[in-house]
C-alpha cells in the first residue's frame, strides 16, 4: 500500500539516485509517518540506466538502528519518480527493481522514533540517509 510519505521519499531519492552523483557523502533528512504496531515502507532505493534497466542494487547499512522499533529490508519493484528535467523521467512508467526499507514500531508505542541507513549505490556514490519517524 503506496502512501504519501513513500511517495515524498521517492521524489527525494530520485533525485539523489537517479542522476550521476559526487563519491562525497551527503545527508537526506526524511519524515515519514507510520502506524503503531504494522510494517510500514518508508523507502524505496533504486539504481537505473536512462534506458530504465537495474545497474545494480543499492546496499543499505543501518548506523543507528531505532530506539522503539525495528527495520527490515527486502529487494522488490516499485516506480520511481524522477522528476521532469531528469534523463530517466520515462523511468517513471516502468516498474524498476530495488530495495525496500520498512519500519514497524512496538505495539501501542506512539511518538517520534529516529534511525539512519548508509546507502552505498552501485556507482559506488554513498548518501546518508536520517530518519525520523511519527508513529500515529
Amino acid at each position: 500500500m503506496r502512501n504519501v510519505s513513500l511517495a515524498v521519499c521517492l521524489s527525494v531519492l530520485a533525485a539523489c539516485t537517479g542522476q550521476a552523483t559526487s563519491r562525497r557523502a551527503s545527508v537526506v533528512s526524511l519524515t515519514p509517518h507510520v502506524h503503531s504496531g504494522e510494517k510500514d515502507v518508508v523507502s524505496f532505493y533504486y539504481s537505473v540506466e536512462p534506458n530504465c534497466e537495474i545497474n545494480g542494487y543499492p546496499e543499505a547499512a543501518v548506523s543507528k538502528a531505532p530506539n522503539h522499533g525495528s527495520l527490515s529490508d527486502e529487494k522488490g519493484e516499485d516506480y520511481p519518480d524522477f522528476g521532469k528535467d531528469n534523463l530517466r523521467y520515462g523511468c517513471n512508467r516502468t516498474l524498476v527493481q530495488g530495495i525496500h526499507i520498512s519500519y514497524q514500531s512496538e505495539p501501542n508505542f506512539h511518538g517520534k522514533d529516529s534511525f539512519v541507513i548508509e546507502e552505498r549505490f552501485p556507482d559506488s556514490s554513498h548518501l546518508t540517509f536520517s530518519y525520523t519517524v511519527e508513529v500515529l
